[in-house]
């Protein structure tokens, strides 16, 4: 019984604390005490730099899947857009294409933050592949911030009209590969790439943010 009190107070604990959300499956503590050949997860908090905690900038390491990010959500969300306002194969008119791009940049991206994933921290949120995987997430207001940061950042780099016809002219591509080639290196393309082919995408690509 005292194992059981103290194994929830530290869930508690962790909870409550805003600053870090467990991304494993769910499990019954009763079972697993009692059950010592069950599997068991180990996961370490994501090692983040003491300059970057205090920092409201994308630090240059996340910067591009930052953007892969960003791209993943303006193409989910322009899809959704022009399911729910336009008629089946519509484009979507000017103001609603400034709709979608001003509500991901001011409202979005609640859900990123840092994990530890095969010993390295990388940038998690959907779209990325950390996302994908057992981890625990370290998120909260700075996370918010600097990603909406590089949705600004990208829209004034491109504009949002030039975005959206990158979208609907990416073919089988994901927008994120022609969006950020001036945020990723050849290298961290490659990588983001072989990715896509691991991620379970469609798990939640139909669905709508509920903070927007």
């Amino acid at each position: 019984m005292v194992e059981i009190l103290c194994i929830r107070l530290c869930f508690v604990l962790l909870m409550v604390t805003g600053s870090l959300a467990q991304d494993m499956p769910d499990f019954d503590i009763e079972s697993l005490i009692g059950n010592k050949e069950k599997t068991s997860y180990f996961y370490s908090a994501p090692n983040i730099d003491v300059a970057d905690k205090g920092s409201w900038t994308m630090p240059p390491k996340f910067r591009c899947e930052a953007c892969i990010g960003v791209g993943y959500q303006f193409q989910k969300h322009f899809r959704l857009e022009e399911e729910k306002r336009s008629k089946k194969g519509a484009d979507l008119v000017e103001s609603q294409i400034l709709d979608v791009t001003d509500r991901l940049c001011s409202k979005g991206f609640k859900k990123y933050g840092a994990k530890t994933l095969d010993g390295r921290t990388r940038l998690s949120g959907e779209g990325l592949k950390a996302f994908y995987e057992y981890g625990m997430t370290g998120i909260g207001p700075g996370w918010v911030q600097r990603m909406q940061g590089i949705c600004q950042e990208v829209v004034g780099l491109l504009d949002e009209v030039t975005i959206y016809d990158m979208y609907k002219t990416r073919g089988d591509r994901q927008l994120s590969e022609t969006m950020c080639e001036t945020f990723c290196t050849a290298a961290e393309m490659k990588e983001y790439r072989q990715d896509v082919k691991t991620m379970d995408l469609a798990s939640t690509d139909n669905k709508f943010d509920d903070e927007l």
